[in-house]
């Protein structure tokens, strides 16, 4: 692009706009990227975007990792929640889309999740925030984080996408297939992500059950209803609990 002071790149994509803004730094005078409709085309200075070496470095990892067109998003968690974390945390997306990818490089990414869905604790297993989480009584699915199988074949597609968008000004890029890399091809040769190799959740714990309770002192609390001892995800969990299994119901009083 040399010889030109002003670049206009018509486009109303949002991963167009995260490309524009990791290869700016390389072109020379303005670069602009035109949006909107016809009755209104605002535009972006791409070139006048601020951000920290280690943002600016990793935005086209975060924007793979947290969701495009290609990798879903968390459930619940788009880029305004997101973009705090990678503020914050932006360096340990720092190997991702880079070589190969690596354990360490997956465990890396893990503790970014961790700082997501657990801000204020120092957590770098997945797992561990997503038992925390449904023992506070987080019991829907979708605003649990994902297990770490679940998470590593969403990081392997995200550091698949990352790999063609970092050489996106290459004539011949070297990239892997994306066969193995978080995706598997079916008898008709579409890709389809692979979700996991594990089942989200055991067969014996479609039917758990857990209460509500403060202190389960009497028939109402519906694990002592089954006769059954309550658990780490009941209610009473952080409190006093007054169900223990050898015990008979009592009778409600009131």
């Amino acid at each position: 692009m040399d010889g030109y002071e002003r670049i206009i790149v018509s486009c109303r994509d949002t991963d167009v706009l995260v490309l524009l803004t990791h290869f700016a730094g390389q072109l020379s005078g303005e670069l602009w990227m035109r949006t909107g409709t016809r009755q209104e085309l605002p535009y972006v200075a791409v070139h006048d975007i601020q951000l920290t070496p280690t943002m600016q470095r990793n935005i086209l990892v975060y924007h793979a990792v947290t969701g495009c067109d290609t990798v879903s998003q968390l459930s619940g968690h788009g880029k305004k929640t997101t973009w705090k974390v990678f503020q914050q945390h932006g360096a340990l997306l720092d190997d991702l889309g880079r070589g190969t990818l690596s354990e360490s490089t997956i465990r890396s990414v893990e503790e970014f999740f961790c700082r997501i869905y657990s801000p204020a604790s120092d957590e770098t297993n997945i797992n561990d925030v997503r038992y925390r989480m449904f023992q506070k009584g987080t019991k829907d699915q979708e605003k649990l984080p994902p297990s770490r199988k679940f998470l590593e074949q969403h990081i392997k597609r995200a550091h698949h996408q990352a790999q063609v968008w970092f050489q996106a000004d290459v004539p011949i890029p070297e990239i892997e297939s994306p066969i193995g890399s978080g995706c598997y091809e079916d008898a008709t040769r579409r890709l389809h992500p692979h979700v996991s190799v594990d089942d989200p959740l055991p067969n014996e714990f479609t039917d758990i059950v857990c209460c509500k309770c403060k202190n389960c002192a009497t028939s109402r609390c519906s694990c002592r209803a089954k006769n059954l001892k309550c658990i780490a995800a009941c209610t009473c969990n952080n409190g006093v609990c007054h169900n223990p299994c050898s015990v008979a119901i009592e009778t409600d009083s009131e």
